[in-house]
């Protein structure tokens, strides 16, 4: 066949084939687990973030949030609100108010002037954003260098953090 500029097609023989050290096997499988219980834990506080937005009313974010709207519009910032009657099981519901003090709500005024979906979810990067930033802070301040095992090990710790978990569900 001929060639142009000097290329020629690459026969069947010139074609190597990717094989893995039996050595390097339970280091991949110990990724490859890792990165499926990584997975796992997104989808779970996914999940319980998703509850929070459609069936708790934004929960704890919602009561300030609505507080702070309330003052915007000159009503009492401590008066019930869509998040503060909330689901206790049995079909029964209790009133949570917000215990908040007044000067708490100040960096919330701007998010007050958003609806409350687009206010939800720059909180929500906002909350991400410091924990990254933090984690970061961490890790350089300690002197870790982490491999890829590494960080799904520590993805999966915080993530799978109850605190994390409750920090999702709540808002």
């Amino acid at each position: 066949m001929p060639c142009r500029q000097g290329l020629r097609p690459l026969s069947t023989h010139s074609q190597r084939t990717l094989r893995l050290p039996l050595y390097a096997l339970p280091r991949v499988l110990s990724v490859v687990t890792l990165s499926a219980i990584c997975s796992g834990v997104i989808v779970w506080n996914g999940l319980l973030v998703h509850q929070m937005a459609t069936k708790l009313s934004m929960n704890d974010f919602g009561k300030f949030y609505y507080s702070a709207r309330a003052f915007l519009y000159g009503q009492d910032m401590y008066r019930s609100n869509p998040a503060t009657w909330m689901p206790v099981g049995d079909g029964q519901y209790h009133t949570f108010l917000n215990l908040n003090p007044p000067h708490f709500h100040i960096p919330l005024l701007p998010l007050a002037l958003l609806p409350p979906e687009p206010a939800l979810a720059l909180w929500g990067i906002a909350s991400v954003v410091a924990l990254v930033v933090s984690l970061r802070l961490i890790v350089g301040e300690v002197g870790l260098t982490l491999t890829p095992r590494g960080l799904l090990l520590v993805t999966i710790g915080v993530l799978g953090f109850a605190g994390t978990g409750a920090v999702a569900a709540t808002g």
